[in-house]
C-alpha cells in the first residue's frame, strides 16, 4: 500500500515539474521577472534573497531568470531531440524488419557498428566534425539517439509479422501499410514511448555535458550545462551558482525516469 501511494506521489510531483518546465520554456520571454540577458556589475554575485531568488552571477545577471530562460535550450532542446530520434526509429525499424533482405542486413549491419561505441563518444566526434552550436549539437544527438530505438522496433517487427493474425489480415487482402499501423505498430509505439520518455533525460545530459565543455550552446545563452560551466570558477565563494542549475537538472532527469517507469507499468513492458 505504502509502496503504490508512494509511486503515485512520486508521480504527481514528476509530472507536475515537467509541466511546469515545458509550460516555462514556452512562455519564458512572458514570464521571465528580470532581462537574462542584462547583466548589472555592482549586483554581481549577490547571493539568494527576497528580490533575487537565485542569486546573481559573475556579470551581475539574475540566475532564477536565466534558469527560466534556459529551459528553451535545455528542456526543450532535449524533447525535440526525442521526439525525432523516436520518429526515425520507427520509421526505419519498421520498414527494415518488416521488409528484411538486404535493407534488413544493411540495417543491421550499421547498427551494430554504431551500438558498439558509447553513445557518447560517437557525439563527441559528430560535434568535433560539425563543430558547436545548438543545432549542431541536436543533429548529432538525433544520429545518435535513433539508433537504439530503431533497432528494438526492427526486432519486434521481426517477431510480430510472424504471428498468426498477421497472416490472416494479409490472406484476407489487408496491404502492407494496413497491416502496419494496424496490426503491428499499435503493440510497437508502447515500447517506444518508454524509451522516448527515458531517452529525453539522457538527451539533457548530453546537452548540459556538451555545452559545460564549451562543446555545444555558447555564452551569453542560459543553457543550463554553460551556466555550470561560466560558474564553475566562484563555485568556493558563490556556489549557488552551481548549485540551482545542477539542481534543475537532477530533479529533470529524475522526473523522466519516474514517468518512464510509469509507463513502463501501465503497458507492462518489462525492463
Amino acid at each position: 500500500m505504502f509502496s503504490v501511494l508512494w509511486k503515485k506521489k512520486a508521480l504527481i510531483f514528476s509530472s507536475s515539474i515537467l509541466l511546469l518546465a515545458f509550460l516555462f520554456a514556452l512562455f519564458a520571454p512572458f514570464v521571465v521577472p528580470v532581462d537574462p540577458f542584462a547583466g548589472d556589475t555592482s549586483r554581481r554575485l549577490l547571493p539568494p534573497s527576497a528580490e533575487y531568488w537565485f542569486g546573481t552571477d559573475h556579470l551581475g545577471r539574475d540566475v532564477f531568470s536565466r534558469l527560466l530562460y534556459g529551459a528553451r535550450y535545455s528542456f526543450l532542446g532535449a524533447l525535440v531531440v526525442a521526439i525525432i530520434a523516436a520518429i526515425l526509429s520507427i520509421v526505419i525499424g519498421t520498414i527494415a524488419g518488416y521488409r528484411g533482405g538486404c535493407l534488413d542486413q544493411i540495417f543491421m549491419r550499421i547498427s551494430e557498428w554504431m551500438l558498439a561505441f558509447p553513445s557518447l563518444m560517437i557525439a563527441l566526434v559528430l560535434v568535433g566534425i560539425f563543430g558547436p552550436g545548438m543545432l549542431n549539437l541536436m543533429f548529432a544527438l538525433i544520429l545518435v539517439f535513433w539508433m537504439p530505438g530503431a533497432r528494438l522496433v526492427r526486432n519486434m517487427i521481426v517477431r510480430l509479422k510472424e504471428e498468426r493474425y498477421v497472416h490472416v489480415a494479409r490472406l484476407h487482402g489487408g496491404s502492407s501499410f494496413r497491416i502496419i499501423t494496424r496490426h503491428l505498430l499499435p503493440f510497437v509505439l508502447p515500447h517506444v514511448l518508454v524509451l522516448a520518455t527515458l531517452d529525453v533525460g539522457s538527451v539533457l545530459l548530453h546537452i548540459a555535458g556538451f555545452s559545460f565543455l564549451g562543446l555545444g550552446i555558447q555564452p551569453p545563452l542560459p543553457e543550463w550545462g554553460a551556466m555550470l560551466n561560466t560558474s564553475s570558477d566562484y563555485f568556493y565563494s558563490s556556489p549557488w551558482l552551481m548549485i540551482f542549475p545542477g539542481l534543475i537538472i537532477f530533479v529533470i532527469v529524475l522526473s523522466f525516469n519516474i514517468l518512464s517507469d510509469h509507463w513502463r507499468e501501465i503497458f507492462h513492458i518489462k525492463k
